[in-house]
């Protein structure tokens, strides 16, 4: 999966959703395993790495609209 989107290939909307059940299913399974501390501490670091991308993902949009670029 990575490498497809390393490639530069767009993934249609209906496999970024697969994509995402998937990866929601095995982080649930991990967090399982956890105490509740660490499930805790688990839970922020991934809220924070989702708004990190969409700061990322904002930014770009920003300078692209400034820049003319598409």
């Amino acid at each position: 999966m990575n490498n497809e989107i390393s490639r530069g290939k767009e993934l249609s909307a209906k496999e970024r959703i697969k994509r995402f059940d998937k990866m929601f299913i095995k982080i649930s399974k991990k967090l399982r395993k956890l105490n509740e501390s660490d499930q805790t501490k688990m839970i922020g670091l991934i809220i924070s790495r989702f708004n990190y991308d969409e700061r990322l993902k904002r930014r770009k949009f920003i300078l692209d609209h400034e820049f003319g670029r598409k």
